[in-house]
């Protein structure tokens, strides 16, 4: 059962600055012509739309990535990449693409694992946060930059909804830095709503595909509330923006009609395929933004 962590308020440490590293043909001399090609593949289509991607972390991990064949996954799993061992495990080629955002976006450091926004400390008896939006958000890139596949759909519908609050999404993520993505959610929300949103999402990525019906309610619920709380990013974020004359209140209005429609109706949960039906309770409670007066804006507090 979900129980909220109150240490892991202190838990996030800033970003970790990245050696500097160059690309040059001998950082793929150990790896196999067909593992080579996977590696310019994905370095020609992430530079191609991103050229400001910083691949620093990636070159960092080159010299001594290796990848194996496996079969030995969970349930729905294809891959994984252990940053500890710098080894991709693969049953299927079309998880590639996917564990190189992990290789492209992790290291090691001050006792600690980083990979996109996910911190894990070393050891037996290890910590973790944002782990579930990692593993969402690295789907949501790998649809922007190569073919999405059928993994972390949850997770992935989430991350897609928070991305839209905030623009700098995909930097924090390359860069490693759930540190200031933090910092800028509490522009909209208290620090304690940030690290209990990350819990929760922690909480559905470690257990929605274990098989039980009490199981099964409580991630329904879960998701509930973990997309309650990217719709008051959004409503804060688009309040903001209404207050500065970026955007008006029906084009507000129209934003959060569009985000709440196009969110994730079903999904599996354990080894069913269940409707998400907590969604329906959003469509309900959408605030009449155009209705609020302008002095009311910036005292304005979402009440889902």
């Amino acid at each position: 059962m979900y129980k909220y962590n109150t240490s892991k308020e202190s838990f996030i440490l800033p970003s970790i600055e990245v050696s500097k590293a160059d690309f040059n043909d001998s950082l793929l001399e150990h790896l196999e012509p067909y593992e080579r090609e996977w590696i310019l593949s994905f370095i020609r289509k992430i530079a191609s739309k991103n050229p400001n991607w910083n691949f620093d972390p990636f070159y960092n991990n080159l010299a001594t990535l290796s990848f194996r064949k496996s079969n030995h996954f969970n349930i729905g799993g294809t891959g994984s990449y252990d940053l500890k061992k710098n080894i991709i495990s693969y049953s299927d080629e079309t998880c590639i693409f996917h564990e190189l955002l992990h290789t492209a976006t992790s290291m090691i450091a001050a006792k600690r694992y980083f990979g996109g926004f996910e911190q894990i400390t070393k050891g037996i008896f290890h910590k973790s946060i944002g782990v579930g939006l990692t593993e969402g958000y690295t789907n949501l890139l790998e649809g922007r930059y190569d073919t999405v596949h059928g993994w972390y759909c949850m997770e992935m519908d989430i991350a897609k909804n928070l991305n839209r609050s905030v623009s700098d999404m995909e930097t924090y993520y390359n860069n490693m830095d759930l540190f200031h993505l933090v910092a800028y959610l509490e522009r909209f929300t208290s620090r304690r709503d940030i690290i209990d949103f990350l819990e929760m999402l922690d909480y559905i990525n470690r257990n929605q595909y274990k098989e039980s019906d009490r199981l099964r309610k409580e991630i329904m619920d879960l998701y509930y509330e973990c997309q309650v709380y990217t719709f008051r990013c959004m409503i804060m974020k688009l309040l903001d923006d209404i207050a500065n004359n970026l955007i008006t209140y029906e084009q507000a209005q129209e934003k959060l009609v569009f985000m709440i429609n196009f969110s994730l109706s079903k999904a599996i949960i354990g080894k069913k395929r269940c409707d998400i039906e907590p969604i329906e309770k959003l469509r309900g409670q959408i605030p009449d933004l155009i209705h609020i007066s302008e002095n009311d804006i910036k005292t304005y507090r979402l009440t889902l």
